[in-house]
C-alpha cells in the first residue's frame, strides 16, 4: 500500500457551527475553515489518515439562512472567536492535533476520529461533485468531551452537533 499526501490544494476541510439559547437572535451561525491538514491517502485500497491542528481553525464568515454573510463579523469579532475556540473550546494546549484514520468507498468514509483526546468510530456518506470527493458528518461535540461555548450565564451558545464537511480531490 502506497500513501501519497495530497497537496493542500487538493483538501478542504469546513466545519459549520449553530447558534441556542435566549440570545440567538443576535448571534451568529458559523463557517470555519482549517488551514493546517495533512490527508495522505491511496486511492487503490482507499486508506485514508488525516492531521488537522486545531491552533489553525479560521472563521471564514457568519452564515444567515443558509447561505454566506462576509459582511456580519469585523475582524476583531472573528480574531475573538478563533481565541475562544482554541483556548476554551478545543484547549489546543492540551489536545494540539486532531487525527482521522479510516477508508473510503464509493459511497463513505469511515474510521477512528481523535478529537479533544477522545476517540470515536465516524461514518460519512461520501458523494462525487466533478472532481471532488466530499464528506459531510454530523458530530457532537460532547461525545468527545467538549463543552459547546457559551456566554452571557447561557443566554448565547453553540449547538452541541456541528457540521464537518471535507473535500478531497484524489490525483
Amino acid at each position: 500500500m502506497s500513501m501519497d499526501t495530497l497537496p493542500t490544494s487538493s483538501v478542504e476541510l469546513q466545519i459549520l457551527t449553530f447558534k441556542e439559547g435566549l440570545l440567538s437572535r443576535v448571534a451568529h451561525d458559523l463557517m470555519l475553515r482549517v488551514d493546517t491538514l495533512t490527508v495522505t491517502g491511496d486511492p487503490e485500497s482507499g486508506a485514508v489518515e488525516a492531521s488537522i491542528d486545531p491552533r489553525s481553525l479560521r472563521v471564514i464568515c457568519a452564515m444567515k439562512r443558509g447561505r454566506e454573510d462576509h459582511k456580519a463579523l469585523k475582524d476583531k469579532d472573528k480574531a475573538e472567536i478563533e481565541k475562544n475556540l482554541r483556548e476554551d473550546v478545543l484547549e489546543v494546549g492540551r489536545f494540539g492535533e486532531i487525527t482521522f484514520s479510516g477508508t473510503t468507498s464509493s459511497d463513505a468514509l469511515e474510521g477512528t476520529l481523535t478529537l479533544h483526546g477522545v476517540s470515536r468510530a465516524v461514518r460519512a456518506p461520501l458523494r462525487v461533485e466533478g472532481a471532488w470527493r466530499v464528506a459531510e458528518i454530523e458530530l457532537d461535540q460532547r461525545q468527545f468531551d467538549i463543552r459547546p461555548y457559551q456566554a452571557m450565564m447561557g443566554a448565547l451558545k453553540v449547538k452541541p452537533a456541528v457540521r464537518a464537511r471535507i473535500r478531497m480531490r484524489w490525483p
